[in-house]
């Protein structure tokens, strides 16, 4: 599928033991989704209620820099309390294995709500990415956080009205540090922001960049930049002009393609200052619209297991990086869609492959000189040689 919505992060899953039947109190049951790390199952408690519960491997939980990233999320998530973010129920330790529990979102993601239905309205559309904002706002000054993987996928509707975002896995804080998985590399190519891309320093600038092609995509039902080649999708961020949405809506309104124009600038300075910015320029274009900021989606928002049969999946989606079976947020193991030649590679191996790759495509190409153009050149070469023969013939005739 063209610009899928893969998460650029090493999956170990695999062979996995099956997570204990109750961890601090939760009672689990279905498994709904395993990752790298662990796996996720629902989980019933008897005070705290139901939750998405996701308990890390033994191999994890005796791993000391991967324990100090999970409490390092924890401890993000623990100051994040808004109502368009999933909240931390609870969290412990069980017998070496490392347990959270997130709030279970009986909704869709945004990006099953477009695979079911093309598109979003307008006014639907900037109504999300408004609450998506408020979110990131929260996250900034709660200290600085930046999700670094803000996408359809990772934003759930609950009660067809409410964004919540989820997976704060890949979240980096304002002292710098990755709330990663090991051997992560971060980011999903089609909502990367150049300087995501290049690996340089992020802040919330990024994240403003990731709603923008969220936005997009809401909008248009794919994401401003496209291929096959994930390797691509990130040499287009960087080099290819900001796609005019008006290829697709002719109408749309001037406040939602300068809230666009903004979001996709590919320099950071370019884009909104801001949240706030950003927040009052969503604001600005609702209201052009005419329409109210708090309202539910005017489309049909069914229960989540029926949006999903209608997308064509099986999948229930949830609240964390392990419920991303399908399509929108498969692993791979390299930049490159090949299988198998980067097994084993860590954070650092990846960035400098990926870097070495782009260099390679941004490096201007040696134009091939046409096969039939060789024929024409043989063609006068001959003639020119034949004239010659000719005019020697009459010089020396007698």
């Amino acid at each position: 599928m063209a610009g899928d919505d893969r998460t650029i992060v090493q999956d170990l899953a695999g062979g996995m033991p099956p997570p204990p039947a109750e961890v601090g109190g939760f009672v689990l049951g279905r498994i709904l989704g395993t990752g790298g790390m662990g796996q996720v199952a629902v989980g019933d408690h008897p005070t705290l209620g139901r939750a998405a519960v996701k308990v890390m491997t033994p191999d994890a939980g005796a791993d000391p820099a991967f324990l100090a990233r999970f409490e390092r999320e924890c401890a993000v998530l623990e100051r994040l309390d808004h109502p368009n973010i999933a909240r931390l129920v609870a969290r412990g330790t069980d017998q070496g294995r490392p347990w959270l529990a997130m709030e279970l979102v009986d909704g869709p993601s945004l990006a099953e709500l477009v695979q079911a239905h093309g598109q979003l309205s307008e006014g639907d559309a900037l109504r999300m990415g408004l609450q998506v904002c408020r979110a990131l706002d929260h996250a900034w000054k709660a200290g600085g956080l930046v999700h670094r993987d803000i996408k359809p996928g990772n934003i759930l509707v609950a009660n067809g009205r409410t964004a919540k975002v989820i997976d704060f896995g890949l979240a980096r804080d304002g002292g710098g540090n990755d709330l990663t998985v090991a051997g992560a590399v971060i980011g999903t190519p089609a909502f990367m922001a150049p300087e995501q891309v290049r690996g340089e320093r992020v802040d919330q600038r990024t994240d403003i960049y990731a709603l923008g092609c969220t936005l997009f995509q809401l909008l248009t039902g794919r994401p401003p930049y496209t291929d096959e080649q994930p390797l691509r999708i990130l040499h287009r961020h960087l080099n290819d002009p900001i796609p005019d949405i008006r290829q697709w809506l002719p109408e749309v309104s001037a406040g939602t393609r300068q809230i666009l124009g903004s979001c996709l600038a590919k320099v950071p300075g370019a884009r909104f200052a801001d949240h706030g910015a950003c927040l009052r320029a969503f604001q600005r274009a609702i209201t052009a619209l005419g329409q109210p900021e708090e309202t539910g989606l005017h489309l049909q928002v069914q229960r989540d297991s029926d949006v999903v049969r209608k997308a064509g999946t099986t999948r229930r989606h949830v609240t964390t990086k392990e419920l991303r079976p399908q399509t929108e947020s498969r692993r791979m193991s390299a930049l490159e869609p090949r299988q198998g030649d980067t097994a084993g590679l860590g954070s650092e191996a990846l960035m400098r492959m990926a870097t070495e790759r782009m260099h390679r495509l941004q490096r201007p190409r040696r134009r091939r000189i046409p096969t039939w153009w060789w024929g024409v050149l043989a063609a006068m070469i001959a003639g020119n040689l034949a004239l010659l023969a000719w005019l020697i013939r009459s010089v020396g005739g007698p």
